[in-house]
């Protein structure tokens, strides 16, 4: 993304936080969830080069892990009344407990538990 395009994120995402390699079309996604969620979300890790799945959307841009003091009832449930994000995964391990968000398509749409790191329970079979 462009300088211009990083700084219509503003205030809420930077590409330091981020990564520079992030997708435009995700990070309108996600600043527009952003404003509905209406609470800081603080990013863990967005666009990558290592460290995850060998699939995973963070090599693409398109996915961020990220933590919040909000409940996760609450944010589950705007996450899935947005329908903005087809994967959609909650970590209870870590500093914090987190969320995973990404624009896979819509034939790959999942939600899944982390309870322990390298452990996934997933919801949708």
């Amino acid at each position: 993304m462009t300088e211009k395009q990083w700084k219509s994120f503003a205030p809420f995402f930077t590409p330091e936080e981020c990564g520079k390699g992030m997708d435009y079309g995700f990070m309108l996604l996600l600043k527009a969830f952003r404003i509905i969620f209406d609470s800081p979300m603080h990013i863990i890790s967005g666009w990558d080069t290592s460290g995850h799945s060998d699939t995973s959307f963070h090599y693409k841009g398109r996915a961020v892990d990220w933590w919040s003091s909000v409940s996760p009832r609450k944010t589950l449930r705007l996450l899935d009344r947005t329908g903005m994000f087809n994967g959609v995964g909650f970590y209870l391990w870590g500093a914090h407990k987190s969320w995973h968000i990404d624009n896979r398509p819509p034939c790959r749409y999942q939600r899944w538990v982390s309870p322990s790191k390298g452990k996934y329970i997933y919801l949708i079979s």
